[in-house]
């Protein structure tokens, strides 16, 4: 592996670790997997907070993982991911599925 991919990679498990460190985050992240929304759609689909969701979205653009798609509108933007933001799509998904598969399996005890 060469210096550069080893950098993406690195940028990459970065970039996912963050979006996994946090459960607005997880739910944001997964609310814009498969459509870009507004602020108040997301919102509305994941009940956090209109001002929370504002705040993972701002760092979100921040790090790359999402960005506005319409700039030119000062109110009611549409996010979406970043294909940065999509990179680690697979490894995100696996996570969730490990985590449903180990709290359901430990949810007896």
């Amino acid at each position: 592996m060469d210096i550069k991919s080893a950098k993406t990679q690195k940028n990459k498990l970065d970039g996912l670790a963050f979006v996994l460190r946090g459960k607005n985050r997880r739910q944001i992240y997964y609310s814009l997997l498969n459509e870009n929304l507004t602020q108040s759609e997301i919102s509305i689909i994941t009940g956090i907070s209109p001002t929370n969701v504002s705040r993972v979205i701002k760092q979100f653009k921040k790090l790359r993982i999402a960005r506005n798609y319409t700039p030119e509108e000062r109110i009611g933007g549409i996010y979406g991911l970043t294909p940065f933001g999509t990179s680690f799509k697979t490894e995100f998904l696996k996570h969730l599925a490990f985590r449903a598969i180990k709290e359901t399996r430990y949810s007896n005890l």
